[in-house]
């Protein structure tokens, strides 16, 4: 270790005792995780003992919602706003309304029918399906992929439950020569992957045109649960759609948002003036240490030790008369410029109230454009200068934007309700499954009231 210094290998920043900061762009990658594997068997009660499968990789390393969680659960605001994006989707839950037509501008007009069809009511009040609305809309939010399990009845004649199945525990199988998903394996923990403790739950190919007709043919005695997969799409991803928040980790703001915490709690402990700001490239321990990421963790941080040693000690007398310093730079064809490898920022303002490191607004405000939240609704957030975020008018209105913005994902949730209804007759009945929110968004602000004229017959 370094003496007089700090490095938090978990974040990626180091403090050194010549009093600089040093970015080594490493954490955000999750370099040090293993990779699960994508070609899996399972345990069965057939002539061979084995069934065999290749999983469609979640991720370079199959381990991408495993990894995103690891570093959303270490910030500071990404859980709780995830959370309210959750909660917002949902609303006051699914009730049964009858479709009654459209209005001339397009609008669907519903009527609430609770008591139409008890079955149906009965279905959406359950316990289980109000708890896969919650889990599922989380899921949604976090990772644009939802895995909602069906359980049919003996006959298959309708569809009696729907549970949730976490995406973190779930793969595709690779797609067949028709281009079909036929399966779905589960398993906890694809880390540590054993295959007893996977299950394989067939795939509900909803766009076929027959395929409500050919489950209901099935064998009393043949599976009764199915995978129906849901995702909000993106573009050019055939098995896991990929969030628009992503960005914000490959970026590098999350890298940003988690250092000015450390550096602050490293300052505030031990009383240091940083100097200077050291940004490295990550591809620099690959270009300075060939097979960096694939050496040993220990090893890793071995190697990040000595470097981090040369750089605090040229910088502990950087003002020192004469004092030469070289730089890496290597030729970037497809930018068509140099490119370094590492840069060294002296920083002027030496006092410790935060103005010499990164502002934590800025990192806030990314993350809010991200997640597609006005900072109106959810606060402007932490750093200097955040008391107000506008006023009730603008979160009025804002909310109401929101809410009108939920559409498209609100459609995606329901999508396997509606599945549901119509596997089960209720649609043929005209109803349907729609959204309630809370009554308080329904009221009108005072601007929104119409103007009253308390004499309508002004003397001139």
């Amino acid at each position: 270790m370094i003496t007089g210094s700090h490095i938090d290998h978990s974040t990626g920043v180091a403090v050194l005792d010549s009093g600089a900061i040093i970015n080594m762009n490493y954490a955000a990658a999750s370099k040090d995780r293993k990779d699960a594997p994508t070609k899996v068997y399972r345990p069965a009660q057939d002539e061979n003992g084995k069934v065999q499968g290749v999983v469609a990789a979640w991720g370079e390393n199959n381990l991408y919602p495993q990894s995103r969680m690891e570093l959303i659960e270490k910030d500071t605001e990404l859980p709780s706003l995830l959370d309210f994006k959750a909660r917002m989707l949902v609303g006051k839950g699914v009730m049964v309304f009858k479709h009654a037509g459209y209005t001339d501008d397009g609008q669907e007009l519903l009527v609430p029918a609770p008591n139409d069809n008890e079955d149906a009511m009965a279905f959406l009040m359950k316990r289980s399906t109000k708890r896969w609305l919650r889990e599922a809309s989380v899921d949604l939010n976090h990772f644009f992929n939802i895995f909602p399990e069906f359980i049919t009845s003996l006959r298959h004649n309708i569809i009696t439950d729907i549970y949730h199945q976490e995406a973190t525990d779930c793969r595709w199988e690779e797609m067949d020569e028709s281009g079909v998903i036929r399966q779905c394996w589960i398993n906890a923990d694809w880390e540590n992957y054993k295959s007893r403790y996977t299950v394989v739950r067939p795939v509900i190919e909803k766009d076929a045109p027959d395929v409500m007709a050919r489950m209901k043919a099935a064998a009393p005695r043949e599976n009764h649960n199915f995978i129906y997969p849901v995702s909000y799409p993106t573009p050019g991803r055939k098995y896991y759609q990929l969030p628009h928040h992503d960005g914000f980790f490959e970026s590098g703001w999350y890298d940003v948002a988690q250092a000015i915490p450390e550096f602050k709690k490293y300052l505030m402990q031990n009383q240091m003036q940083i100097k200077y700001h050291v940004e490295i490239d990550e591809a620099w321990w690959e270009k300075r240490y060939p097979g960096f990421f694939e050496k040993p963790v220990d090893e890793q941080k071995q190697l990040m030790n000595t470097e981090l040693q040369r750089f605090n000690d040229f910088l502990t007398g950087a003002k020192k008369a004469g004092k030469t310093l070289m730089s890496f730079m290597n030729w970037d064809k497809d930018a068509q410029s140099h490119r370094g490898y590492w840069k060294i920022t002296e920083l002027k303002d030496q006092q410790k109230d935060g103005k010499y490191i990164e502002d934590s607004r800025e990192a806030s405000m990314h993350k809010l454009r991200a997640l597609g939240l006005d900072p109106t609704i959810a606060g402007m957030g932490p750093g200097r200068d955040n008391a107000s975020a506008g006023s009730g008018s603008d979160k009025w209105a804002a909310i109401k934007m929101y809410l009108a913005g939920l559409h498209a994902m609100r459609e995606t949730l329901l999508e396997p309700l509606e599945f549901i209804f119509e596997y089960n007759g209720w649609k043929e009945q005209g109803l349907v499954p729609r959204f309630v929110d809370h009554p308080f968004f329904f009221t009108t602000t005072a601007s929104e009231k119409p103007l009253l004229n308390d004499n309508p017959n002004p003397k001139p």
